[in-house]
């Protein structure tokens, strides 16, 4: 396995336990601004503004400006 990074290794994903961590995001439950709770959203792999009690996955260290993309979360 020599040369193959985890990025492109479809049998050992790349998991993040902790740091600087993009996170594919979506607006369902409104913008995300810098500073907002992350939680998981309806689609698998995503994630969206977490509202009242929601369990968190981390805070967003940047804002979501389209209906979709990628972010920076502090895991």
């Amino acid at each position: 396995m020599t040369g193959m990074s985890y990025q492109n290794n479809s049998e050992k994903p790349a998991i993040a336990l902790a740091g600087r961590v993009p996170v594919r995001v979506t607006n369902e439950s409104g913008p995300i601004q810098i500073g907002d709770r992350v939680s998981v959203s309806s689609a698998p792999g995503v994630g969206k503004k977490a509202g009242g009690n929601e369990a968190t996955i981390g805070i967003a260290l940047e804002s979501l400006t389209d209906s979709q993309g990628t972010i920076l979360v502090f895991v």
